[in-house]
């Protein structure tokens, strides 16, 4: 299935744009992961929102 995963790269200060994501961190500890089904209800509109700007991305 459908994995997500969260954390704030480089500690809060956040990381410059590139053309792929920051690394996930190696510790365990840094990162949350979900299953979609079981997203929390604080990332589900954080989620619609960047499927939202994917869809309008990929139809230009």
């Amino acid at each position: 299935g459908l994995r997500i995963i969260t954390y704030t790269p480089n500690s809060r200060h956040g990381s410059p744009i590139a053309d792929h994501p920051p690394p996930i961190p190696r510790d365990k500890n840094a990162y949350q992961e979900y299953e979609f089904d079981k997203l929390p209800p604080e990332y589900w509109k954080k989620y619609q929102y960047a499927h939202k700007f994917v869809t309008l991305v990929r139809s230009r």
